[in-house]
């Protein structure tokens, strides 16, 4: 038996350690990773306001012991976005809170947050915005402004300032960025715009950047759909000239995706194809620049109806990603 490769060595060591899905990387998302002062992690641009820290302030904060606190500029007028909870063009002239990040999990494509917006120019509607951009595209999260929403939250217990209700936002944002994947940098930005001069600026208060299930960006797959003389293997992967193992198992005596190998149960077909070489089409391979691998394989090498479990392992930069476990009858059913 040839010996285990490097990557083999990784692949078994990883899918033994493989715990939870990680959550998004945006750093500092309830901005508790620093006391009073200017939130860590993030850009800032002034634009004639601040940005600073605080620890309390009518229901703020949502989670944790710290919120951020944005106060607009007397330099306006600012520019909303051009198309609030859609996409369209970024706000322009305010200040800004900003962090590029990538996501960490290809499913977590759901952004959560909660903000509030003061103020008392109720005759210039200054604003608070949240959006997401990436590839030149921006998606506007939420739009809150003095003439709409300021009033009904009551008075900051602070400023004596009126304020919105505090505002819970859920947006889908796999669902906006169709071409995205695990790779794709996103910027997160909060605006605090001042659409005219005032006396007393607006302020703004965010916490509580959380990500759940949405619509999922590109993720990795494999299926093997009988067609006649021959099956066909499809393999999918989120990116491009993805290196990947279809691990395949002739042990299936226990449930479905139960085994001790990241749900396969470990045999010696498994430990055979963790010795092959890369380059060794559709089973230890890299796929092509559309991140696919397809192929027509002779119905003829296992007989009709032979069961077996299988999965894909892909090598991610986050990490090893491996697909739920399949068990497929061969040359009849591809998952059952």
């Amino acid at each position: 038996m040839s010996r285990i490769s490097l990557m083999a060595m990784i692949l078994i060591a990883s899918i033994a350690l493989l715990a939870a899905p990680a959550s998004a990387q945006l750093l500092n998302p309830s901005f508790d990773a620093n006391a009073i002062g200017t939130p860590q992690d993030y850009v800032f641009n002034a634009n004639g306001g601040g940005s600073f820290i605080s620890s309390f302030d009518l229901s703020m904060p949502t989670n944790g012991t710290r919120f951020a606190v944005m106060t607009g500029g007397n330099n306006g007028p600012a520019t909303p976005h051009s198309n609030p909870g859609g996409v369209g063009t970024d706000a322009s002239g305010a200040v800004t809170l900003s962090q590029t990040f990538f996501f960490a999990s290809p499913t977590d494509t759901n952004i959560e947050f909660d903000c509030i917006l003061l103020g008392n120019d109720m005759g210039n509607a200054d604003f608070l915005e949240v959006s997401i951009s990436a590839g030149g595209q921006s998606l506007n999260l939420v739009h809150l402004d003095t003439i709409a929403d300021v009033g009904p939250g009551g008075a900051s217990t602070v400023t004596g300032l009126m304020t919105s209700p505090l505002t819970h936002v859920s947006v889908d944002v796999g669902a906006a960025f169709v071409g995205a994947n695990i790779a794709t940098p996103f910027t997160l930005t909060i605006h605090l715009g001042n659409s005219g001069d005032n006396l007393i600026a607006p302020r703004g208060h965010i916490d509580n950047f959380t990500f759940s299930p949405g619509t999922p960006f590109a993720t990795n797959s494999v299926g093997f759909i009988p067609m006649g003389g021959f099956v066909r293997l499809s393999i999918r992967t989120a990116l491009p000239f993805t290196e990947y193992y279809t691990l395949v198992s002739h042990d299936t005596a226990g449930p479905k995706g139960m085994g001790a190998f990241g749900g396969l149960y470990l045999d010696n077909q498994t430990i055979g194809i963790l010795t092959l070489p890369v380059g060794t089409p559709g089973l230890h391979d890299i796929t092509n620049a559309a991140g696919e691998f397809d192929a027509n394989v002779f119905l003829g090498i296992a007989p009709i109806g032979f069961v077996f479990d299988y999965m894909l392992a892909a090598f991610l930069p986050g990490g090893i990603e491996i697909t739920p476990v399949k068990r497929g009858a061969w040359g009849q059913q591809e998952d059952f």
